[in-house]
């Protein structure tokens, strides 16, 4: 099932030539994503209950508060925001490809878009590294003290490099799930990402609205 991530990775042209004419399996993307989900979510309890100087400790999470809050803000946001950005940019991606006479599937849309959110998966193994590295070498008050998963100028750094990486594979991606030549791929997921982005930007505002009204509320 998940043979070949090599090649999804290095040579994405030939990757989805093949998995085009392989039956439709939501399974691996479904899994690609999940992988990624599962490690953010564990780095971020990491982060808020290890004990540290001047941390949190996993007594907030019995007591409640604000810490308990903004916590589960951080884990519905790390489930909401990969799985809804894949969802964004297939429905966008195979509406605008239908418009411009694709040929493929929604369910193989979904699919080799899930496939190329390998790269962000792989990113989350950037602050595993960088916490072993602050527990084995952080002794001054406490293993967790102080700890940071990344840096903003590695962060940003990996960000760019994710989202290019990310971005051509969906150009792949969609040139052989849809027959497309490279250059009509390339506008397609360009505007998917700009419809995806401005519907993520509105879903947030939406949601912002929503919560501060709840807090109004109660």
């Amino acid at each position: 099932m998940f043979f070949g991530i090599k090649e999804l990775l290095l040579h994405p042209d030939a990757f989805f030539a093949r998995v085009a004419h392989e039956k439709v399996n939501l399974i691996p993307p479904l899994v690609i994503v999940g992988v990624g989900v599962v490690i953010n979510i564990i780095m971020i309890l990491l982060f808020f209950i290890a004990p540290s100087h001047s941390g949190y400790s996993v007594d907030f999470l019995m007591y409640g508060g604000l810490q308990r809050d903004v916590l589960l803000v951080f884990i519905i946001g790390s489930i909401i925001v990969p799985f809804g950005m894949w969802g964004f940019v297939s429905i966008a991606a195979y509406s605008i490809s239908r418009v411009l006479s694709g040929s493929g599937s929604f369910y193989a849309t979904i699919q080799n878009v899930g496939y190329g959110m390998l790269p962000w998966t792989l990113s989350m193994v950037v602050p595993v590294v960088s916490f072993a590295y602050k527990f084995s070498t952080n002794t001054s008050y406490g293993i967790f003290s102080g700890m940071w998963l990344t840096d903003p100028y590695t962060s940003s750094i990996i960000c760019w490099v994710v989202s290019l990486w990310i971005g051509c594979l969906w150009i792949f991606a969609i040139r052989h799930t849809h027959q497309f030549s490279l250059k009509k791929a390339i506008g397609v997921i360009i505007i998917s990402i700009v419809v995806s982005y401005v519907a993520y930007m509105a879903l947030s505002h939406l949601f912002n609205g929503i919560r501060i009204g709840l807090v109004h509320v109660f």
